[in-house]
């Protein structure tokens, strides 16, 4: 798989944590509010006892509401690690969905990961103090009402399902790691907090056969300067040789020029266009 313009470096394993940073869609990613990151936190996960669904689910949702994501990174129950990786993360401007590690067991690290990461302690925040006493009573002490602790800036996220709230700082959201808790609380986010996107991106792709990713190399990245409002990628698949060219934009003037552009260019240079999928 090749993209063209700007590319994310990755580290695998950074220090002595449990890290893999994924970039995902990262061909010239506007850096808008659009843009979406997603951390992934559980040593469950890295060691293979479970497999993550949060990232498609993600993809999925946000997808037809003009939302890229941009970014996954998954991480072990490391909480120096993750605050490291918030800090850089709060300075941008990505809307950044963090899944699990919120509970009250020992290796539940993200919430004091993210008041490390703001240079803040944890306090009692008083509205989810008030929504656990409510779902629990006298039980939610001394054991639930650790889930209360909270950056002092933060604001909560309802859960239906059990009365526990999550929180978000910011354009963070922290969400537990069970899909069944998250999910509903994701679809409150889109609803309450998530910038309504004015436009939508098209996409559009021409599949070529018997024809190697270098020699397409030239022809993609004079593509990608002329039109630095297209995003253009090459997905390659071996049996039987094919290569499909993709091309995305908000802009559907901009994205019909480019197709043609491309289409043009292809057949100028001898290469048969398979199939054109729009």
């Amino acid at each position: 798989m090749a993209y063209f313009s700007t590319i994310f470096k990755w580290k695998w394993r950074e220090s002595n944590s449990s890290e893999l940073f994924i970039p995902v869609w990262v061909a010239n990613m506007p850096a808008q509010h659009t843009t979406v990151g997603i951390i992934i936190v559980g040593d469950e996960l890295l060691g293979g006892k479970r497999q993550d669904r949060h990232m498609p689910h993600v993809i999925d949702r946000l997808h037809p509401l003009g939302m890229r994501v941009a970014w996954v990174y998954m991480i072990g129950d490391e909480r120096q690690a993750l605050a490291r990786f918030l800090r850089r993360s709060f300075t941008n401007k990505e809307t950044v969905f963090c899944f699990g590690g919120i509970g009250a067991t020992p290796d539940d690290i993200t919430r004091q990961a993210a008041a490390d990461a703001l240079n803040v302690s944890l306090i009692r925040h008083p509205e989810a103090v008030r929504e656990i006493e409510k779902q629990f009573g006298e039980t939610a002490y001394p054991h639930r009402i650790l889930m209360a602790e909270l950056p002092p800036q933060a604001g909560t996220i309802p859960n239906e399902y059990n009365g526990i709230p999550a929180f978000f700082v910011d354009h963070h959201y922290f969400l537990p790691g069970f899909p069944e808790l998250a999910w509903p609380m994701l679809e409150w986010v889109i609803e309450h907090r998530l910038p309504q996107c004015n436009s939508r991106e098209s996409d559009t792709s021409l599949i070529v056969s018997d024809i190697g990713e270098s020699v397409l190399l030239p022809i993609l990245e004079t593509m990608t300067e002329r039109y630095p409002e297209v995003i253009f990628s090459s997905l390659p698949q071996l049996q039987p040789l094919r290569i499909e060219l993709g091309l995305r934009s908000r802009n559907p003037e901009a994205l019909s020029r480019a197709e043609q552009d491309l289409h043009d260019t292809l057949h100028q240079e001898g290469i048969t266009i398979f199939v054109q999928n729009t």
